[in-house]
């Protein structure tokens, strides 16, 4: 399992993008939340290019 799998990240990405949700609706907040939480987890990258499929456009 991968941080970005585990009990602690989601809790954390979850409030994070529930937040960001309240202040720019607009922006994809699930993928914001990520790049928020990136500087934490070093892997975070490769997670969301190999693992999720987003370009580097997305992101």
């Amino acid at each position: 399992m991968g941080i970005q799998e585990s009990g602690a990240y989601l809790t954390m990405h979850t409030h994070v993008a529930m937040l960001l949700r309240q202040v720019r609706p607009d922006a994809d907040p699930t993928v914001l939340a990520h790049l928020l939480l990136a500087p934490f987890m070093p892997s975070l990258f490769e997670h969301l290019t190999a693992g999720r499929g987003l370009t580097q456009d997305q992101i």
